[in-house]
């Protein structure tokens, strides 16, 4: 890891990047975690730090940059090292949204870069599928979260939120190509099927009856029902 200029080997690296949550994708932001071990002497050190992963090149080590990320939990482990959980940038979005700094009406796309900049991180994106879509006042008034704001857009994008090269960034399938070399990968393991969407509804889940239904006929009776259920996402009225 990289503190400033000064750098510090860690032991027992394990990153964790799902974007899974209870078997969904779409609509989802979810932080990575690190967790290692650490000399403890290191930790009042570790406030915010970039994390890197050493690869074997057949003669020497390549290091590849995994991101910034911010300490979260520290616990030691005996009087030598601490075991350490920190997350990427994602969880600077864990506050509660400001509406007074943003002017409405707004276009979704402002709207996402004015939450970005609340959580104090870069939009990538130039571009997002409803980003003309015009919010003419603010629809969060329950004390919600930057998090709980940017997984609503993302959901009714079709997208997942993540942090890459430290930026944030909405990902569509198919929109980003990856050449990776044979000593960067290992046999995949397989871990479930996976099927086009068929079907789309948007309904309010506190409302019986009170829905709408988009759905591809001709693959349901193909493959079977494969659908994304939309409750209660305040952008789409």
């Amino acid at each position: 890891i990289q503190v400033g200029n000064n750098s510090f080997f860690v032991q027992n690296l394990d990153v964790q990047a799902d974007s899974y949550d209870e078997g969904n994708v779409i609509g989802n932001a979810i932080a990575k975690i690190a967790k290692f071990d650490i000399e403890t002497e290191h930790i009042s050190k570790l406030d915010e730090f970039e994390l890197f992963d050493g690869i074997w090149t057949g003669n020497q080590y390549e290091y590849v940059s995994l991101g910034t990320f911010k300490l979260f939990e520290e616990q030691g482990t005996d009087d030598f090292f601490s075991s350490v959980t920190a997350y990427d940038k994602l969880i600077n979005f864990n506050v509660e949204y400001n509406p007074s700094t943003i002017s409405f009406p707004i276009n979704l796309y402002n709207f996402l870069v004015e939450i970005s900049r609340q959580a104090g991180v870069e939009l990538s994106n130039a571009s997002i599928p409803n980003g003309n879509q015009m919010l003419q006042s603010n629809l969060f008034v329950e004390g919600e979260t930057l998090k709980q704001i940017l997984k609503a857009i993302c959901q009714i994008n079709g997208c997942i939120g993540i942090i890459s090269q430290d930026k944030l960034k909405l990902l569509l399938k198919g929109t980003e190509t990856l050449n990776l070399s044979k000593y960067q990968i290992s046999n995949p393991e397989y871990k479930r099927n996976t099927w086009a969407i068929n079907q789309v509804v948007l309904g309010m889940s506190d409302v019986d009856g009170e829905y709408v239904l988009r759905q591809n006929a001709e693959d349901i009776q193909k493959n079977g029902v494969h659908k994304l259920v939309i409750n209660d996402n305040p952008f789409v009225y």
